[in-house]
């Protein structure tokens, strides 16, 4: 067995059974029916350098629609799925669907951090969270989608080498309530 595998399973048992949690509470139908108001951006919290650094590489890729700047730091096993359900397994398989998808992003597209937030799950298990908007994203066939709000949700591990991405999960943010009464109320 390979010296990192008892860490990779320990740390799937706990990250998984969260991420499921978190998911099903976020699916809940009695949640939908919660209006949700449009709150102001929290301010960024003081993040350890390392983890600054992740949110940068993101940060870097978008401005630069770099497929390795947002891979680097990823776990080669880690995992993506973005806003409309794509979902990629492995380093390798994320970096070939971010490279087709800067590919078709233009000078136009713009994003940028409105806020931070960091739960640590254990000394080197995180829960980051960061809060965007954006403008000038294209479609696969070209046209484009109006500006949008979005929350990227992390776990990531932290090893001898660093910070590195297990799950990578991104959420567009809607204004106003999430769930509108059929009879007006």
């Amino acid at each position: 067995m390979h010296p990192s595998a008892h860490l990779r399973t320990r740390t799937t048992s706990t990250a998984l059974p969260l991420l499921a949690a978190f998911t099903l509470v976020l699916a809940s139908p009695a949640l939908a029916q919660i209006p949700m108001p449009v709150q102001e951006p929290r301010p960024a919290p003081e993040l350890e350098p390392e983890l600054r650094a992740v949110l940068d590489n993101f940060n870097l890729a978008w401005a630069e629609r770099s497929a390795d700047a947002f891979v680097r730091d990823f776990a080669d096993d880690g995992d993506f799925m973005q806003a409309f359900g794509r979902y990629r397994y492995t380093r390798e398989a994320i970096h070939d669907f971010m490279t087709f998808f800067f590919s078709r992003q233009d000078e136009g597209f713009f994003s940028r951090e409105t806020g931070v937030r960091v739960s640590y799950l254990t000394d080197d298990l995180v829960f980051l969270e960061q809060e965007l908007e954006g403008e000038g994203v294209r479609n696969a066939d070209g046209s484009a989608q109006p500006g949008r709000r979005g929350q990227m949700m992390l776990i990531l591990r932290r090893t001898a080498e660093g910070w590195h991405i297990l799950h990578y999960r991104y959420l567009d943010i809607h204004g106003g309530p999430i769930y509108r009464d059929p009879a007006g109320g």
